[in-house]
């Protein structure tokens, strides 16, 4: 598992990374001062620019393809400042880029183009996912909760209440007739089901959830699932786990992969190139976005 970082970047505290293929850019959140989302070339991984955030330390990406067309992408994104949930058109976005010069924070009377919505009923979130078919954005929050928005407008619609889990990262992804959301937490991760073939309205936590056996990290602020393997990746302190998923009577998972990988530096967000197959970690102790094929 060789790695390469992305070219000429200038972090401070990386702590998520997402891809629009539309755009064909690599986007970061730098959650360090003043806090801004930094722009790479999908190509070439070079840095292109980067933008301040309404406020300080944006934390959790997530991309809406298509949102508005075939060819327009949205953004979501957190700030630790403001504890919001923000949703921009994130062509509109890009044309902020002027005022990357000094990183300087926002002038509220020059806001920042393409906001689609703010959401306040959040108040910190802990992951951010979507589901595009039904237009719905799972957000995890520091209540011990995944709260489910309208990604059209902002909307509150539902609440999933995870008891005694704090959700560190969620992930949403559909597998056969079911909707799942995976839920990471401290050595631990937990499934939801929705099962769609009867019609089920609410989510249930599966009572097979995933102990983290096999590593000695600490926490799974990221996952992220190949729907093409049915493999869920998950960091932690020192490893990659690798978990082939797969549905019988119920969904189960085994692990067929373990990488350990030196010098990780507190890995948070990652991602997944769709196109090449490159797993994308970011390394918040580390100040880097590690790149493995």
């Amino acid at each position: 598992m060789t790695n390469i970082e992305l070219v000429n970047a200038p972090l401070s505290q990386p702590f998520d990374v997402k891809i629009s293929y539309n755009h064909e850019y690599i986007i970061c959140t730098d959650c360090g001062d003043p806090g801004r989302i930094l722009f790479f070339d999908l190509n070439s991984k070079q840095f292109q620019f980067s933008i301040p955030t309404p406020s300080y330390g944006p934390m959790f990406l997530c991309i809406e393809e298509g949102y508005r067309n075939a060819f327009s992408d949205a953004l979501f994104f957190d700030c630790k400042g403001d504890k919001s949930l923000h949703k921009y058109d994130l062509q509109s976005f890009v044309f902020n880029k002027q005022r990357d010069q000094e990183y300087s924070d926002c002038d509220e009377e020059s806001p920042l183009q393409g906001k689609i919505w703010t959401s306040v009923c959040v108040q910190g979130a802990t992951g951010i996912s979507i589901m595009q078919s039904q237009s719905k954005l799972f957000v995890g929050c520091f209540d011990r909760t995944v709260k489910i928005l309208d990604s059209n407008t902002g909307t509150l619609i539902d609440v999933v209440a995870l008891m005694n889990t704090l959700p560190l990262g969620i992930n949403f992804f559909e597998m056969g007739k079911n909707h799942y959301l995976i839920v990471g937490g401290w050595k631990k991760i937990e499934f939801f089901v929705k099962q769609v073939d009867v019609c089920q309205e609410t989510w249930s936590c599966l009572q097979n959830n995933a102990g983290l056996i096999h590593s000695s990290g600490s926490n799974t602020y990221g996952t992220v699932f190949d729907p093409i393997s049915r493999c869920l990746i998950v960091p932690t302190q020192d490893t990659v786990l690798c978990y082939r998923l797969f549905e019988s009577t119920h969904l189960e998972w085994t692990l067929i992969n373990k990488v350990d990988v030196h010098n990780f530096a507190r890995p948070q967000g990652l991602c997944l190139n769709d196109r090449s197959g490159e797993l994308l970690v970011c390394e918040r102790g580390a100040n880097r976005i590690r790149i493995y094929q």
